[in-house]
């Protein structure tokens, strides 16, 4: 662990003289240099692989040494410069503030709530009603006051075409103090308290099930701990590969990171164990959105300071640099999305709806949640069917781009796969075409509706997107609605994708017609050489056949002489 210096201090913050800053860097790197030298200039143990090299590739040497062995040392010494990095990130002072995290001691986040999407289109059904007639969620349920199983009201939602809410059960730990009189006992992660499972009937073809999770005392503080927490520099084997090593700024970024995806997973996990549909299958998982508050930093009303942009994109709640989204029916909040962009980042497929705890108390004092002081978790409960009906038309956008991504696999690979006919590949193509057959059409259809004006006002939310609190009132940056931008980018990229489906199919199609021609023509000249074949082992049986004294060949013999 490196050492703190009382003669450099963190940037105080934009307005700080930039000779000055470039100063205070160049005497930490100094300090650096002078504490692990660089490489090649000692004799630690990496260094005598890295000097050995270099003598082998002086100009007097290289014609006594063969190339495929100079090619081999410069191997090795890419394999052992890590090893010197990483000495030089734990001599790195823990108060430089370019290779460390540093967050505000005063501020201090709480999560309250996880929500994931599932969708079950028609090739998926199945899986979804063996689910839930299986899991039990409804059972104390059906005791109470039901006559329709919840795979039964799905069946009739299907089959009716609406777009309804159905509640699936509510789940809680054997040992939780909750009441909730109907709900499903089961041991759930020490991070969850509760876990409420709903589901929207989207026209005849489309059941979306969305998780919220409410957390605990311990989910609630988990990333808050990670966040806080002093990291160091990381040094990672990759086998004969060349190893990676990370400063404590990305060791702690990464660390971050991964405690909220490890939320996120377990979220992803519990609700593939039991109703697992077709973002289970994804690289990426289902769609996700958390829910969390910061003690000091209101994201609506304030620019991050310069102590704060680091922290936040560790936490993945930087957002976007330029604007923020707004909701009406989630006041004082804003919508965070995750740069995916960024090979660094381990987020993926999720949103964050974030804000400042004191101002969310302030302006969403509603009746039937107990007396103030309200915990994160609470304010999570409260916002449940604002973030349900904004994960709907995330994870729809989220649909599509997956999609997309298949079909582009499929048509990379169709020459491949599909270049000579054989009966395997005829299974395969049959698998190729028949789930995208049955669901790619009707979804898109149905899918599309959920942005109808008529849908908007039973399920949909108002989420708006304008210049954030560092660009207010720039002209180039305007208002605009996030849900009608998704749908229109929803709305062509299905008719695109439509449209090269049918094209794709086509082909596929007649490949298969030609393939299958190929093969007849094939098959029945193998059956004419096997019927030739057979035709002269009849006759020669024939011509040896014993039919008497003699056979027709030695009398034929006979007669020839």
């Amino acid at each position: 662990m490196g050492a703190a210096r009382d003669d450099v201090q963190p940037p105080a913050g934009d307005a700080q003289d930039e000779s000055d800053v470039l100063r205070k860097r160049r005497e930490i790197r100094e300090h650096v240099y002078e504490l692990v030298p660089s490489i090649g200039t000692r004799w630690r143990w990496y260094d005598i692989p890295y000097r050995f090299s270099r003598w082998c590739h002086s100009s007097k040497r290289q014609r006594f040494v063969p190339w495929p062995v100079r090619r081999y040392l410069e191997r090795l010494v890419n394999f052992v410069i890590p090893f010197h990095e990483y000495a030089r990130a734990k001599a790195t002072p823990l108060d430089d503030p370019w290779d460390n995290l540093h967050v505000p001691g005063e501020e201090q986040i709480r999560q309250g709530g996880i929500w994931v999407a599932e969708f079950f289109p028609p090739s998926q059904y199945s899986a979804l009603e063996r689910a839930l007639r299986a899991n039990g969620w409804d059972r104390d349920r059906l005791f109470l006051r039901e006559n329709l199983s919840n795979a039964d009201h799905v069946s009739l939602a299907r089959r009716r075409g609406q777009f309804s809410w159905i509640q699936l059960g509510s789940v809680v730990s054997p040992n939780s103090g909750l009441l909730v009189p109907d709900g499903w006992r089961e041991s759930l992660p020490v991070e969850f308290s509760l876990v409420e499972i709903t589901a929207l009937q989207v026209g005849p073809s489309l059941t979306v099930v969305v998780a919220f999770f409410r957390l605990t005392d311990t989910g609630q503080n988990s990333l808050n701990s990670v966040w806080h927490a002093q990291h160091e520099p990381t040094f990672t084997w990759r086998g004969a590969r060349r190893p990676s090593v990370e400063n404590r700024s990305f060791a702690a970024l990464r660390a971050t990171q991964n405690e909220r995806k490890r939320l996120h997973d377990l979220g992803r996990k519990w609700l593939s164990e039991r109703c697992a549909g077709f973002f289970a299958t994804t690289t990426d998982g289902q769609p996700v959105v958390d829910f969390t508050l910061f003690e000091t930093f209101d994201p609506e009303l304030q620019e991050a300071p310069h102590s704060l942009r680091a922290p936040l994109r560790a936490l993945g709640m930087e957002g976007d640099p330029f604007r923020i989204f707004l909701s009406p029916a989630i006041p004082g909040c804003v919508f965070a999305p995750v740069q995916e962009i960024r090979d660094s980042e381990v987020l993926r497929n999720c949103w964050g709806v974030v804000g400042k705890y004191e101002r969310v108390d302030q302006l969403n004092d509603q009746p039937g949640y107990g007396p103030r002081p309200r915990s994160a978790s609470t304010f999570a409960a409260m916002f449940d069917d604002a973030i349900r009906s904004f994960i709907l038309y995330t994870a729809g956008a989220r649909y599509l781009r997956e999609l997309r991504a298949s079909y582009t696999n499929a048509q990379d690979s169709a020459r491949e796969l599909h270049a000579s006919y054989r009966i395997s590949s005829l299974k395969k193509l049959r698998r190729e075409l028949l789930s995208p057959g049955l669901d790619l059409a009707p979804v898109a259809r149905d899918l599309c509706a959920v942005w109808d004006k008529r849908w908007q006002q039973f399920i949909g939310i108002e989420v708006v997107g304008q210049a954030g609190p560092a660009y207010k009132g720039s002209a180039g940056i305007g208002k605009f609605s996030l849900i009608d931008n998704l749908g229109e980018n929803v709305r062509s990229g299905f008719e695109e994708l439509v449209a090269d489906d049918a094209a794709y199919r086509d082909v596929l199609l007649t490949v298969a017609t030609l393939g299958s021609s190929a093969e007849s023509s094939r098959v029945g000249k193998i059956a004419l050489w096997v019927a030739l074949v057979s035709l002269a082992v009849a006759a020669i049986t024939f011509l040896f056949a014993d039919m008497g004294d003699n056979t027709i060949w030695t009398n034929f013999v006979k007669w020839i002489r």
